[in-house]
């Protein structure tokens, strides 16, 4: 939804995803030219689709947002209907063997990268993962706390790169990423 900041925890995250079981490195790129800085704009069909237009050198798009307060079900029934719109949108284009996945953070971006972090004071990977409030509660005074958050973007880009190293923990305790991995994977096998 705001590359500005999220860029800074995805981009890590996602190479790291794919390297963890591809043969070669992945070249990732958040795409911030076009802003789309709420949920809204970041889900608008027509905007979704001039990206893939924009970005026709690219094989693979995948949309990440954080579910902020939507229900479990509104979540899947969302990323469902985008999926298969960008999909129909591809094979319009002939593009069939791009793809195009979209995944939600339960509840922020921010909670992966906490998960991916040395643990700090009494929270759990559960209260973090339930928290709406997850910037705000946890990942703001654990910036503080490490002394990143006066840094550029409030510490994501330290606490981020942290993370991705620690892919595997993130990846096991966030099912989101673990369907988000099997879809690419079973995507790149099939090309």
């Amino acid at each position: 939804e705001d590359a500005k900041y999220d860029r800074h925890m995805l981009q890590p995250i996602v190479e790291r995803m794919i390297v963890s079981w591809l043969e070669f490195p992945a070249n990732v790129d958040v795409m911030d030219q076009v802003k789309l800085g709420s949920l809204s704009q970041a889900t608008a069909r027509d905007q979704l689709r001039h990206v893939i237009n924009q970005y026709r050198m690219f094989d693979l798009f995948i949309l990440c947002l954080d579910q902020d307060d939507r229900s479990d079900k509104a979540v899947a029934d969302q990323i469902a209907d985008i999926e298969d719109g960008m999909r129909d949108h591809l094979d319009e284009r002939n593009r069939p063997d791009d793809a195009f996945f979209a995944v939600v953070a339960r509840r922020e971006i921010e909670a992966w990268v906490l998960v991916g972090c040395k643990k700090s004071g009494d929270w759990t990977y559960t209260e973090i993962r339930n928290e709406p409030q997850v910037k705000e509660r946890y990942f703001e005074p654990y910036a503080k706390e490490r002394g990143v958050h006066e840094g550029q973007f409030g510490g994501r880009k330290p606490l981020g790169e942290e993370a991705a190293r620690n892919y595997r923990t993130i990846r096991q305790e966030c099912e989101e990423l673990q369907n988000l991995e099997a879809k690419i994977r079973h995507w790149w096998t099939d090309r």
